[in-house]
């Protein structure tokens, strides 16, 4: 499993930009259109080579519906985020 992690990792690091924001952009689109209706969404912060979900996000977070995982002393928590300013890397 580890091993099919790292491959994977591999390829989308070496995925070219231009690659990564069509595919961040599309992405963004979809999950949009996906949860139009939903009152609250799970999302995920995303970093490093993750495909980039930020304007989604942002969008989310406006609209008062943007819930984050936070893993806090083995246990995961969830939060509504109000502010992007809040979370903490």
């Amino acid at each position: 499993k580890q091993q099919w992690r790292n491959h994977l990792k591999y390829i989308r690091q070496h995925l070219p930009k231009n690659r990564q924001e069509q595919a961040s952009k599309l992405a963004c689109k979809q999950l949009s259109a996906i949860c139009q209706n939903s009152r609250f969404v799970l999302s995920f912060a995303s970093f490093d080579s993750e495909i980039n979900i930020w304007l989604f996000n942002e969008q989310l977070c406006t609209e008062e519906r943007l819930v984050l995982p936070l893993l806090s002393k083995n246990k995961l928590e969830l939060f509504l985020v109000s502010n992007l300013n809040q979370l903490i890397p």
